[in-house]
């Protein structure tokens, strides 16, 4: 019973933690559009979320 919510805790924080994520990077898209950061910060932005979005698809599958 320990296991299991441990294992329900460890998904609803991961799970939680991809839609926060994905909230980010749509942040960083209306900032590019509003014009409040550059193309090239947008870029190095976009390099760093691909690392960490394949990090958290690794994480995902690895609990399944």
């Amino acid at each position: 019973e320990i296991t299991t919510r441990l294992v329900g805790s460890e998904m609803c924080i991961r799970d939680r933690f991809i839609v926060e994520f994905g909230t980010v990077k749509m942040l960083i898209g209306v900032c590019k559009e509003l014009e409040q950061i550059t193309n090239s910060m947008a870029a190095q932005m976009a390099v760093l979320t691909e690392s960490i979005g394949r990090q958290a698809t690794g994480w995902k599958k690895t609990a399944q």
